[in-house]
């Protein structure tokens, strides 16, 4: 080819030209493809959803509106269409038609090579965090393989006199919570003690403090036995060993994947990006068979509240940050995916189903999320738009 051609004599070429099929200044060899064009499409669509889908998404789409309430919807196609889809487009038609990586993309402006180096950087520091909540997956994984899961009950060594079970048991069984969230037999204390003690026999007249502070015993399962939380800040603590090992688990599986080559990677993607929905779908119908969950996708669908005012900067702004937190376009990684399409792919239909891919999942993640939120407030007594305030902050 007449790109091919100027590159092997030195002859002077738009700077993309030899990567259209050389690979490279340093290489003559022709750059590995996808084996298919679903490959592609499959791992572009595991690469933009996210954890960002699963929660950070939902909770703005319930905090700004729901999808009961049109004027959210506006801005956030109006970003969809205008924003991100254009990005996308952009990004796979660099990659695709320079067959560059997020690094060599950036020779066709030496001035402005700076930006590559900061993108991978950005990268590293962002895959160094993402192994790390993948590691916590994989420990749940195989602690769940036990008769009796770990993070069921308040009777295990971590659990707090605040274990939310704890209480319930023990107003049940006719004792009394005592100041420090203990539980105490009435027979055993005074009439001068008994007088000095926050406590009750029935729940609704539970020692606010005391009620306010009891927790999940799943979520004592997280702090105290999984994460294994220091006091502060001031107070690093030493290191969770099976949470270490987890994590070079994650770093020993990517590479044995990678290394192999696109070909290898494209087919495992059919395993980590479609899996999720697997997943997504058993939690929807388990929450469904569970008292409250109901009440969870109403709220969803219908918030506790609303601003209806098309002219709010923060509600627009809430709608990009939506629309651009789950996408990744600008990070380089789609630029690098699409370097190895063939120079004719339609990239464009590519784009146009991960977008609208991306965006419909957000919605059934909201779904699913929040049908598990209805089962938790059942469960504790909290308010399901307290208990999604809490876990976004």
């Amino acid at each position: 080819m007449a790109t091919e051609e100027a590159v092997r004599k030195g002859g002077k070429c738009w700077p993309f030209c030899k990567k259209l099929t050389t690979g490279g200044a340093k290489s003559n060899k022709r750059r590995e493809t996808w084996g298919s064009r679903f490959d592609f499409m499959v791992t572009s669509l595991g690469h933009v959803v996210s954890l960002e889908n699963i929660w950070w998404l939902p909770y703005l789409f319930y905090r700004n509106g729901g999808g009961k309430h049109l004027p959210f919807m506006i801005p956030y196609l109006l970003f969809v269409l205008f924003g991100t889809l254009p990005l996308v487009v952009l990004e796979f038609a660099v990659g695709q038609y320079s067959s560059s990586n997020m690094k060599s993309v950036w020779n066709a402006t030496p001035i402005m090579r700076g930006v590559s180096y900061g993108r991978i950087l950005a990268m590293v520091v962002y895959r160094c965090f993402y192994s790390v909540v993948i590691s916590y997956s994989v420990y749940f994984f195989f602690a769940s393989f036990t008769s009796n899961l770990p993070w069921e009950g308040c009777h295990h060594s971590w659990n707090t006199p605040y274990c939310s079970e704890l209480i319930d048991d023990c107003l049940e069984n006719g004792g009394i919570i005592v100041a420090n969230g203990s539980c105490a037999n009435q027979t055993m204390i005074s009439k001068d003690e008994f007088g000095e003690f926050s406590m009750s026999f029935r729940p609704e007249s539970v020692s606010p403090d005391i009620w306010d502070r009891r927790t999940d015993p799943s979520e004592e399962y997280w702090r105290n036995a999984v994460l294994q939380e220091s006091s502060g800040i001031e107070e690093t603590g030493g290191v969770v060993w099976k949470i270490a090992l987890c994590n070079l688990f994650v770093w020993v599986v990517t590479f044995v994947i990678v290394v192999r080559g696109i070909k290898i990677s494209g087919k495992v993607a059919y395993f980590t990006a479609l899996f999720p929905y697997v997943l997504l779908t058993a939690l929807l119908i388990r929450a469904l068979t569970l008292e409250g969950s109901a009440d969870g996708i109403r709220i969803f669908l219908s918030p506790r509240s609303f601003r209806w005012h098309i002219r709010d900067l923060e509600f627009w702004g809430a709608a990009a940050i939506n629309v651009f937190h789950s996408f990744g376009a600008g990070t380089g990684s789609l630029t690098t995916l699409a370097s190895f399409n063939n120079f004719h792919t339609n990239f464009i239909i590519d784009a146009v189903v991960v977008v609208l891919v991306n965006s419909l999942t957000s919605i059934y993640c909201g779904l699913t999320v929040f049908s598990i939120l209805g089962v938790l407030a059942k469960q504790t007594g909290v308010p399901v738009y307290e208990l999604a305030y809490s876990a976004a902050t």
